[in-house]
Protein backbone atom coordinates (compact mmCIF):
# COMPACT_ATOMS: atom_id res chain seq x y z
CA UNK A 1 0.00 0.00 0.00
CA UNK A 2 1.33 3.61 -1.13
CA UNK A 3 -0.62 5.28 2.21
CA UNK A 4 -1.00 3.75 5.87
CA UNK A 5 -3.38 6.87 6.39
CA UNK A 6 -5.96 8.11 4.42
CA UNK A 7 -6.68 11.69 6.68
CA UNK A 8 -6.12 14.22 3.94
CA UNK A 9 -5.79 12.14 0.66
CA UNK A 10 -7.85 12.99 -2.72
CA UNK A 11 -8.88 9.95 -4.71
CA UNK A 12 -10.61 9.79 -8.16
CA UNK A 13 -12.78 6.59 -8.78
CA UNK A 14 -12.62 4.89 -12.04
CA UNK A 15 -14.71 4.89 -14.48
CA UNK A 16 -16.29 1.25 -13.17
CA UNK A 17 -14.99 0.61 -9.92
CA UNK A 18 -15.86 -3.00 -8.42
CA UNK A 19 -17.24 -3.98 -5.14
CA UNK A 20 -15.35 -6.81 -4.71
CA UNK A 21 -14.84 -4.97 -0.85
CA UNK A 22 -18.40 -5.91 0.10
CA UNK A 23 -17.74 -9.45 -0.83
CA UNK A 24 -21.24 -10.17 -2.36
CA UNK A 25 -22.91 -8.32 0.62
CA UNK A 26 -22.48 -4.96 1.85
CA UNK A 27 -20.28 -2.44 3.54
CA UNK A 28 -20.87 0.56 5.77
CA UNK A 29 -17.32 2.81 5.51
CA UNK A 30 -17.17 5.05 8.31
CA UNK A 31 -15.22 7.89 6.73
CA UNK A 32 -15.86 11.68 6.41
CA UNK A 33 -15.19 12.90 3.21
CA UNK A 34 -16.20 15.78 0.52
CA UNK A 35 -17.60 15.06 -2.43
CA UNK A 36 -19.47 17.10 -5.79
CA UNK A 37 -19.89 20.05 -3.04
CA UNK A 38 -21.16 18.00 -0.04
CA UNK A 39 -19.81 16.46 2.86
CA UNK A 40 -20.29 12.85 3.98
CA UNK A 41 -19.75 10.46 6.88
CA UNK A 42 -21.03 6.87 5.12
CA UNK A 43 -19.28 5.78 2.03
CA UNK A 44 -21.08 2.32 1.33
CA UNK A 45 -20.33 -0.42 -0.97
CA UNK A 46 -23.64 -2.52 -1.69
CA UNK A 47 -23.47 -6.09 -4.01
CA UNK A 48 -26.41 -7.65 -2.81
CA UNK A 49 -29.37 -5.14 -3.54
CA UNK A 50 -29.78 -4.14 0.18
CA UNK A 51 -29.20 -0.24 0.80
CA UNK A 52 -28.77 1.31 -2.45
CA UNK A 53 -32.13 2.84 -4.08
CA UNK A 54 -32.58 2.59 -7.56
CA UNK A 55 -29.50 0.14 -8.38
CA UNK A 56 -28.95 -3.62 -7.21
CA UNK A 57 -25.43 -2.82 -6.60
CA UNK A 58 -23.09 0.25 -6.40
CA UNK A 59 -21.80 3.15 -4.31
CA UNK A 60 -23.70 5.49 -2.38
CA UNK A 61 -22.47 8.64 0.24
CA UNK A 62 -24.51 8.75 3.00
CA UNK A 63 -24.77 11.03 6.27
CA UNK A 64 -26.76 8.29 7.63
CA UNK A 65 -26.49 4.26 8.19
CA UNK A 66 -28.01 2.21 5.43
CA UNK A 67 -31.59 1.07 6.57
CA UNK A 68 -32.18 -1.13 3.92
CA UNK A 69 -32.23 0.74 0.41
CA UNK A 70 -32.41 4.43 1.89
CA UNK A 71 -29.30 5.26 0.22
CA UNK A 72 -29.46 6.99 -3.28
CA UNK A 73 -26.38 5.49 -5.12
CA UNK A 74 -23.63 7.79 -6.80
CA UNK A 75 -22.41 4.54 -9.21
CA UNK A 76 -24.98 2.58 -10.30
CA UNK A 77 -23.09 -1.00 -11.32
CA UNK A 78 -26.60 -2.26 -12.08
CA UNK A 79 -28.79 -0.04 -12.17
CA UNK A 80 -33.07 -0.79 -11.77
CA UNK A 81 -33.08 1.32 -15.46
CA UNK A 82 -30.49 -1.12 -17.31
CA UNK A 83 -29.44 1.87 -20.02
CA UNK A 84 -28.02 3.27 -16.40
CA UNK A 85 -25.66 0.17 -15.76
CA UNK A 86 -21.89 1.72 -14.95
CA UNK A 87 -22.77 5.17 -14.96
CA UNK A 88 -22.20 7.50 -12.48
CA UNK A 89 -24.78 10.07 -11.70
CA UNK A 90 -22.36 12.85 -11.34
CA UNK A 91 -18.68 12.78 -13.02
CA UNK A 92 -18.22 14.90 -9.92
CA UNK A 93 -18.98 12.81 -7.33
CA UNK A 94 -15.86 10.48 -8.96
CA UNK A 95 -13.42 12.70 -6.43
CA UNK A 96 -13.51 12.17 -2.90
CA UNK A 97 -11.33 14.12 -0.55
CA UNK A 98 -10.74 12.32 2.82
CA UNK A 99 -10.59 14.17 6.42
CA UNK A 100 -11.00 11.70 9.10
CA UNK A 101 -13.44 8.75 10.07
CA UNK A 102 -13.22 5.33 11.60
CA UNK A 103 -11.89 3.60 8.73
CA UNK A 104 -9.06 5.79 7.41
CA UNK A 105 -6.55 2.98 8.60
CA UNK A 106 -8.73 0.22 7.10
CA UNK A 107 -5.92 -1.49 5.31
CA UNK A 108 -8.70 -3.76 3.45
CA UNK A 109 -10.73 0.01 1.99
CA UNK A 110 -7.04 1.18 1.02
CA UNK A 111 -5.93 -1.75 -0.61
CA UNK A 112 -10.08 -1.30 -2.51
CA UNK A 113 -8.78 2.15 -3.09
CA UNK A 114 -5.54 1.38 -4.48
CA UNK A 115 -7.44 -0.92 -6.96
CA UNK A 116 -9.82 1.24 -7.78
CA UNK A 117 -9.41 4.75 -8.24
CA UNK A 118 -6.15 6.69 -8.34
CA UNK A 119 -4.38 9.06 -5.40
CA UNK A 120 -4.06 12.94 -6.95
CA UNK A 121 -2.76 16.21 -5.27
CA UNK A 122 -5.94 18.45 -5.49
CA UNK A 123 -9.18 18.74 -6.50
CA UNK A 124 -8.75 21.73 -8.85
CA UNK A 125 -6.32 22.51 -11.24
CA UNK A 126 -6.63 26.68 -11.27
CA UNK A 127 -3.51 28.56 -10.32
CA UNK A 128 -1.52 24.73 -10.66
CA UNK A 129 1.89 24.55 -12.44
CA UNK A 130 2.55 20.92 -14.55
CA UNK A 131 5.60 19.72 -15.83
CA UNK A 132 4.76 17.14 -18.33
CA UNK A 133 6.54 14.33 -18.48
CA UNK A 134 8.87 13.50 -21.71
CA UNK A 135 6.67 10.66 -23.18
CA UNK A 136 3.46 11.40 -21.95
CA UNK A 137 0.31 8.72 -22.92
CA UNK A 138 -2.02 9.63 -25.19
CA UNK A 139 -4.25 6.53 -26.12
CA UNK A 140 -7.73 8.38 -26.16
CA UNK A 141 -9.16 11.06 -28.13
CA UNK A 142 -10.97 13.93 -26.19
CA UNK A 143 -10.27 17.75 -25.69
CA UNK A 144 -10.76 19.43 -22.06
CA UNK A 145 -11.66 23.28 -21.68
CA UNK A 146 -8.91 24.49 -19.67
CA UNK A 147 -7.21 28.07 -19.98
CA UNK A 148 -3.85 27.87 -19.65
CA UNK A 149 -0.06 29.55 -20.24
CA UNK A 150 2.49 27.56 -22.01
CA UNK A 151 5.83 28.82 -24.05
CA UNK A 152 4.59 32.33 -23.25
CA UNK A 153 1.50 32.49 -24.83
CA UNK A 154 -2.14 31.87 -23.23
CA UNK A 155 -4.57 28.88 -24.52
CA UNK A 156 -7.79 27.67 -24.41
CA UNK A 157 -7.91 24.02 -24.81
CA UNK A 158 -6.03 21.24 -24.33
CA UNK A 159 -6.28 18.32 -26.57
CA UNK A 160 -5.54 14.74 -27.12
CA UNK A 161 -5.93 12.80 -30.37
CA UNK A 162 -4.87 9.41 -31.64
CA UNK A 163 -5.83 9.21 -35.39
CA UNK A 164 -2.37 8.12 -37.36
CA UNK A 165 -0.04 9.27 -34.46
CA UNK A 166 -0.86 10.55 -30.66
CA UNK A 167 -0.75 13.94 -30.78
CA UNK A 168 -1.06 16.25 -27.71
CA UNK A 169 -2.40 19.87 -29.47
CA UNK A 170 -3.78 23.47 -27.90
CA UNK A 171 -6.25 25.07 -29.02
CA UNK A 172 -7.02 22.92 -31.27
CA UNK A 173 -4.40 23.94 -34.17
CA UNK A 174 -1.00 23.47 -32.44
CA UNK A 175 0.80 20.29 -32.23
CA UNK A 176 3.04 20.15 -29.62
CA UNK A 177 3.74 16.84 -28.82
CA UNK A 178 3.65 13.88 -31.55
CA UNK A 179 3.97 10.25 -29.49
CA UNK A 180 4.64 8.72 -32.98
CA UNK A 181 8.39 9.99 -32.85
CA UNK A 182 7.92 10.84 -29.03
CA UNK A 183 9.16 14.82 -29.97
CA UNK A 184 7.67 18.10 -28.01
CA UNK A 185 7.39 21.03 -30.69
CA UNK A 186 9.21 22.72 -28.03
CA UNK A 187 10.91 21.79 -24.45
CA UNK A 188 8.63 24.77 -22.63
CA UNK A 189 5.37 23.38 -23.84
CA UNK A 190 5.57 20.94 -21.44
CA UNK A 191 5.28 23.41 -18.75
CA UNK A 192 1.56 24.55 -18.23
CA UNK A 193 0.14 27.01 -16.12
CA UNK A 194 -3.29 26.64 -15.35
CA UNK A 195 -5.91 29.67 -14.90
CA UNK A 196 -8.88 28.49 -14.92
CA UNK A 197 -11.71 26.68 -17.75
CA UNK A 198 -14.90 24.69 -17.47
CA UNK A 199 -12.22 20.98 -17.18
CA UNK A 200 -10.48 22.33 -13.96
CA UNK A 201 -12.00 19.82 -12.09
CA UNK A 202 -12.50 17.11 -14.85
CA UNK A 203 -11.65 13.47 -12.81
CA UNK A 204 -9.98 12.35 -16.27
CA UNK A 205 -7.70 15.57 -16.39
CA UNK A 206 -6.89 15.37 -13.02
CA UNK A 207 -5.92 11.18 -13.43
CA UNK A 208 -4.15 12.06 -16.31
CA UNK A 209 -1.67 15.07 -15.22
CA UNK A 210 -1.20 13.19 -11.87
CA UNK A 211 0.17 10.21 -13.83
CA UNK A 212 2.44 11.87 -16.75
CA UNK A 213 2.91 15.20 -15.24
CA UNK A 214 4.60 16.63 -11.91
CA UNK A 215 2.86 18.93 -9.97
CA UNK A 216 5.28 21.95 -9.57
CA UNK A 217 5.62 24.05 -5.96
CA UNK A 218 2.92 26.51 -5.74
CA UNK A 219 5.94 29.42 -3.94
CA UNK A 220 5.18 31.80 -1.97
CA UNK A 221 7.45 34.87 -1.00
CA UNK A 222 7.42 37.07 2.07
CA UNK A 223 9.45 40.33 3.06
CA UNK A 224 11.05 39.90 6.41
CA UNK A 225 11.70 43.82 6.49
CA UNK A 226 8.32 44.67 7.18
CA UNK A 227 8.33 43.15 10.32
CA UNK A 228 10.28 45.52 11.63
CA UNK A 229 12.34 43.05 13.19
CA UNK A 230 15.39 44.47 15.91
CA UNK A 231 18.91 44.58 15.16
CA UNK A 232 20.83 41.03 15.31
CA UNK A 233 20.32 37.67 13.75
CA UNK A 234 16.86 35.86 13.57
CA UNK A 235 16.28 32.67 13.20
CA UNK A 236 13.45 31.91 10.71
CA UNK A 237 11.51 28.68 10.19
CA UNK A 238 8.35 28.22 8.17
CA UNK A 239 5.10 26.16 8.44
CA UNK A 240 2.26 24.99 6.09
CA UNK A 241 -0.98 25.73 7.54
CA UNK A 242 -4.57 25.63 5.46
CA UNK A 243 -8.01 25.03 6.61
CA UNK A 244 -9.03 21.49 7.03
CA UNK A 245 -5.41 20.38 7.14
CA UNK A 246 -2.82 19.78 9.71
CA UNK A 247 -0.02 21.81 10.32
CA UNK A 248 3.53 21.14 8.47
CA UNK A 249 6.11 20.23 11.00
CA UNK A 250 8.50 23.61 10.43
CA UNK A 251 11.12 23.60 7.96
CA UNK A 252 15.47 23.41 9.04
CA UNK A 253 15.69 27.35 10.16
CA UNK A 254 17.70 29.84 8.11
CA UNK A 255 19.87 33.03 9.87
CA UNK A 256 18.53 36.63 8.74
CA UNK A 257 20.50 39.29 9.65
CA UNK A 258 18.73 42.80 10.86
CA UNK A 259 21.22 45.62 10.30
CA UNK A 260 21.69 48.64 13.13
CA UNK A 261 20.21 51.21 11.08
CA UNK A 262 19.41 54.72 12.17
CA UNK A 263 17.61 57.50 10.45
CA UNK A 264 20.08 60.57 10.22
CA UNK A 265 18.82 64.16 8.89
CA UNK A 266 21.65 66.28 7.47
CA UNK A 267 20.92 69.96 6.84
CA UNK A 268 23.37 72.46 5.40
CA UNK A 269 22.47 76.11 5.34
CA UNK A 270 24.41 79.45 4.74
CA UNK A 271 26.98 78.41 2.45
CA UNK A 272 29.17 81.18 0.69
CA UNK A 273 31.30 81.07 -1.76
CA UNK A 274 29.68 78.43 -3.70
CA UNK A 275 31.18 79.05 -7.44
CA UNK A 276 34.51 77.41 -5.81
CA UNK A 277 32.79 74.51 -4.35
CA UNK A 278 33.79 70.89 -5.76
CA UNK A 279 31.56 68.99 -3.45
CA UNK A 280 29.82 67.12 -0.39
CA UNK A 281 29.42 63.57 0.02
CA UNK A 282 28.30 61.68 2.62
CA UNK A 283 29.47 57.96 3.59
CA UNK A 284 28.02 55.55 5.93
CA UNK A 285 31.24 53.94 7.77
CA UNK A 286 34.13 55.23 9.35
CA UNK A 287 35.94 56.74 6.34
CA UNK A 288 35.37 56.95 1.99
CA UNK A 289 35.58 53.52 2.36
CA UNK A 290 32.28 53.22 3.52
CA UNK A 291 29.03 53.01 1.54
CA UNK A 292 28.29 56.23 -0.94
CA UNK A 293 24.97 57.85 0.74
CA UNK A 294 24.96 61.06 -0.45
CA UNK A 295 26.95 63.68 -3.68
CA UNK A 296 26.36 66.75 -3.81
CA UNK A 297 27.41 66.77 -6.99
CA UNK A 298 30.58 69.27 -8.97
CA UNK A 299 30.17 72.85 -7.76
CA UNK A 300 25.97 72.00 -7.41
CA UNK A 301 24.57 73.42 -4.17
CA UNK A 302 23.48 71.00 -1.99
CA UNK A 303 19.74 69.74 -1.47
CA UNK A 304 18.80 69.75 1.82
CA UNK A 305 17.84 68.64 4.18
CA UNK A 306 18.99 65.16 3.02
CA UNK A 307 17.62 61.70 5.22
CA UNK A 308 20.16 59.29 5.39
CA UNK A 309 19.96 55.53 6.70
CA UNK A 310 23.32 54.83 8.41
CA UNK A 311 23.85 51.00 10.11
CA UNK A 312 27.38 51.18 10.32
CA UNK A 313 27.29 53.33 12.99
CA UNK A 314 29.13 56.17 11.91
CA UNK A 315 28.42 58.70 8.93
CA UNK A 316 31.31 60.51 7.53
CA UNK A 317 31.09 63.63 5.74
CA UNK A 318 33.76 64.34 3.14
CA UNK A 319 34.42 68.47 1.87
CA UNK A 320 36.20 69.33 -0.98
CA UNK A 321 36.83 72.91 -2.07
CA UNK A 322 38.01 74.36 -4.94
CA UNK A 323 41.15 75.71 -5.15
CA UNK A 324 41.67 76.20 -1.37
CA UNK A 325 40.15 74.20 1.64
CA UNK A 326 36.76 75.41 3.00
CA UNK A 327 36.42 76.63 6.39
CA UNK A 328 32.62 76.45 8.54
CA UNK A 329 30.73 78.35 11.11
CA UNK A 330 28.89 75.45 13.10
CA UNK A 331 28.37 71.90 13.15
CA UNK A 332 25.61 70.72 15.84
CA UNK A 333 24.26 67.47 16.13
CA UNK A 334 20.98 66.23 17.92
CA UNK A 335 19.56 62.82 19.13
CA UNK A 336 22.16 59.56 18.86
CA UNK A 337 25.05 61.63 16.92
CA UNK A 338 27.96 63.01 18.23
CA UNK A 339 31.45 64.04 16.46
CA UNK A 340 34.09 61.32 16.47
CA UNK A 341 36.90 63.08 15.37
CA UNK A 342 38.11 65.87 16.68
CA UNK A 343 38.25 68.49 13.22
CA UNK A 344 36.88 68.85 10.20
CA UNK A 345 40.40 70.21 8.58
CA UNK A 346 43.39 68.73 7.52
CA UNK A 347 44.89 72.01 5.57
CA UNK A 348 46.23 71.32 1.74
CA UNK A 349 44.77 67.89 1.75
CA UNK A 350 41.12 67.11 -0.42
CA UNK A 351 38.96 66.11 0.74
CA UNK A 352 38.97 67.30 4.94
CA UNK A 353 37.32 64.85 6.57
CA UNK A 354 34.98 64.51 9.87
CA UNK A 355 33.13 62.01 11.41
CA UNK A 356 30.07 61.07 13.51
CA UNK A 357 29.43 58.14 15.89
CA UNK A 358 25.59 57.01 14.81
CA UNK A 359 24.11 54.70 17.98
CA UNK A 360 20.16 56.53 17.08
CA UNK A 361 18.16 58.64 15.10
CA UNK A 362 19.24 62.19 15.54
CA UNK A 363 20.22 65.05 12.92
CA UNK A 364 23.96 67.10 11.55
CA UNK A 365 23.38 70.56 11.33
CA UNK A 366 26.22 72.55 9.11
CA UNK A 367 26.33 76.50 8.57
CA UNK A 368 28.08 79.17 7.23
CA UNK A 369 30.87 76.85 4.72
CA UNK A 370 32.72 79.26 2.95
CA UNK A 371 33.86 77.38 0.22
CA UNK A 372 37.03 79.17 -0.02
CA UNK A 373 38.82 80.51 -3.52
Amino acid sequence: MSVSNLINTIWVFNSNPNFNIAEGGHIDILLNFSSNGNTYTHLIVDDDNRDLTDAYDGIGYSNETPAGGNIPPVYRGTATNPSLNNTWVSQAYRIIKITGGTDVTNSSLISWLEANATQVNVTDLTDTKWVINESPIVDEDVLYSINFISNNSSWNSFEFSTGNDPIIKYDFQTSVYNGDIDTWLNEAYRLISITGGSDVSNPDLLVWLNNNATLQPNVKTFDLSTLQLSAGTHEVKVKARATGYRDSNFSNSVSYVVSSSHTVTLTISNESNTNNKEYFRVYDGQDTTGTLLLDSGSRVATPTPNTLSCSSGYITLAICGYGGDPSTGNITTSGGISPASASIYSSGNDPDLITFEVTGDGTIAITNIDWED
